[in-house]
């Protein structure tokens, strides 16, 4: 998988934006998605009658089929216990919001089956490169178990007794 770091003030190449790879390394999972939507249009207003209630956009629900289909299979097994998320986003434009494109990729890892809950994230580590004029975008995602203290351990055990 090519680094998305860019380097001294040069445009990241992200030429390898369509589709998914995974690579499955023990306990970490690992693979490369187009550029989720931002949150900013993952969901939009719909009024039936005198209430109204918040659906899916078209654009996050074709990016969430294409980003499933990708991953489906991938994972052997949802991850255990506490996890560490690494995204490395690889964006058009340096003025994109980086937080904006978290929650509907955590919503595409859970419908894979990578994790059962994205509760289970203990750790986030989110950085942001600049594509070369014309690119799509991507982000580079990486999920594994990691160490904690017993108190969150615990936590997240109920947690997952009380969904179940």
């Amino acid at each position: 998988m090519k680094s998305l770091e860019s380097t001294k003030g040069r445009p990241t190449d992200c030429s390898e934006t369509q589709g998914a790879s995974l690579v499955e390394f023990g306990m970490r999972y690992q693979a490369r998605l187009p550029l989720p939507p931002s949150a900013n249009n993952l969901v939009a207003p719909v009024r039936r009658g005198k209430y109204g209630r918040l659906v899916k956009t078209g654009e996050a629900r074709q990016w969430l089929l294409v980003a499933a289909l990708a991953l489906r299979g991938t994972a052997s097994r949802p991850l255990e216990g506490p996890l560490a998320l690494e995204l490395r986003f690889a964006l058009p434009s340096i003025a994109s919001d980086l937080d904006n494109r978290i929650k509907a990729l955590l919503d595409a890892l859970v419908a894979a089956r990578w994790m059962h809950d994205d509760c289970q994230i203990v750790r986030l580590v989110a950085t942001k490169s600049v594509c070369h004029r014309g690119a799509l975008g991507s982000v580079d995602a990486s999920l594994w178990q990691t160490e904690t203290d017993a108190l969150t351990a615990r936590r997240l055990e109920n947690s997952k007794r009380a969904t179940s």
